[in-house]
């Protein structure tokens, strides 16, 4: 039984859809890199795991979020305050937004341990001094005794991290987590969450950070999951054409240096007006009508819901006008 498993996950602000049918799912000890443009989705789909998405008026939320075999969507606050921190954890990507400036940063790494843990502020104390420290950062009580703006990106970074671990949570969700910082740092921090060893959501619009830390990938494109796969397979054999048009924009030493990196035309799709059919037809080198006119029926037996590979492509071709009927089909999927 997968530690977490979405299925089908709607969300809408009015008329935003944020979320539009996204399944997923991770095991235990299992790192997933959740992929995308910005706006695709990624942050909101893990502010509906930890239900952080608002209960007002205009925003829905559906489908099933099965945490440990319990349904997370059918939880109280209570009981969902009871979950958060001590059973998921998060890190969240801007630091400075997630530390509160005044209070030292000891105070803040404690109020989570004594909570859900229950024990007494001084333990509190030397366990977050103990956690600081495993994650190597210098001198960890004097830094539990400043305050946020007194330190470093990096050292933010990793404060984060603590606040998210301190409690031995079973998953953790890493929105973002190297944002802004450099690349030496962003190694650094990929190396702990590695080291940590347990479930990560690892979220990211950096392919090169997925393909050093994530063991499945899972690709979204306006609100839906286009693609995911084995981190090994989906980035040696991407098949929806827009994780190979997001893997051939990318810079590699292993290409000649006269070789043009891949543009993917135009904009991601504005929330107001996602197009029909499939999201991405406008940008797709390969669009056929039937992209523009029909939702890429969702196959078990494919990782990617896309026409130009769906064994029932040439059915649904072939019930619209005006369309050549000499499409690729499934052959050349399972050729590969």
């Amino acid at each position: 039984m997968p530690l977490l498993e979405i299925q089908h996950l709607q969300v809408s602000f009015g008329s935003i859809d944020a979320l539009r049918g996204v399944n997923l799912k991770i095991h235990r000890g299992e790192i997933v890199g959740l992929v995308g443009e910005s706006g695709s989705g990624k942050s909101a789909t893990a502010q509906s795991i930890l239900r952080l998405i608002p209960d007002k008026p205009g925003i829905k939320m559906s489908g099933d979020i099965f945490f440990e075999g319990e349904n997370l969507c059918t939880k109280t606050s209570r009981e969902m305050e009871l979950i958060r921190g001590r059973k998921i954890g998060m890190i969240f990507q801007d630091s400075n937004a997630a530390l509160n400036p005044t209070m030292p940063i000891g105070d803040q790494l404690s109020e989570g341990v004594i909570k859900h843990l229950g024990i007494k502020k001084d333990f509190a104390f030397q366990k977050g001094v103990e956690t600081l420290f495993n994650l190597g950062i210098n001198n960890p009580v004097e830094r539990m005794k400043q305050y946020s703006h007194e330190l470093s990106g990096g050292i933010r970074q990793r404060i984060l991290l603590a606040m998210a671990i301190a409690c031995d949570p079973d998953l953790l969700i890493a929105d973002e987590p190297t944002t802004a910082l450099d690349v030496i740092t962003q190694a650094q921090i990929l190396q702990l969450l590695k080291n940590l060893d347990m479930s990560i959501l690892f979220i990211t619009h950096d392919l090169n950070l997925i393909s050093k830390i994530s063991d499945r990938v899972y690709v979204m494109y306006a609100g839906r999951i286009v693609e995911h796969n084995s981190t090994e397979r989906l980035f040696s054999k991407p098949m929806h054409p827009y994780t190979q048009s997001l893997l051939q924009s990318i810079p590699s030493l292993s290409l000649a240096t006269d070789s043009p990196l891949k543009v993917i035309q135009g904009s991601p799709p504005s929330p107001h007006n996602i197009p029909s059919g499939c999201a991405f037809h406008p940008r797709c080198d390969s669009a056929m009508k039937i992209c523009s006119m029909c939702d890429p029926l969702q196959d078990t037996s494919l990782s990617f819901p896309c026409w130009k590979y769906h064994p029932h492509a040439q059915n649904q071709i072939r019930e619209i006008d005006d369309i050549n009927t000499d499409q690729p089909a499934l052959e050349t999927v399972q050729a590969r």
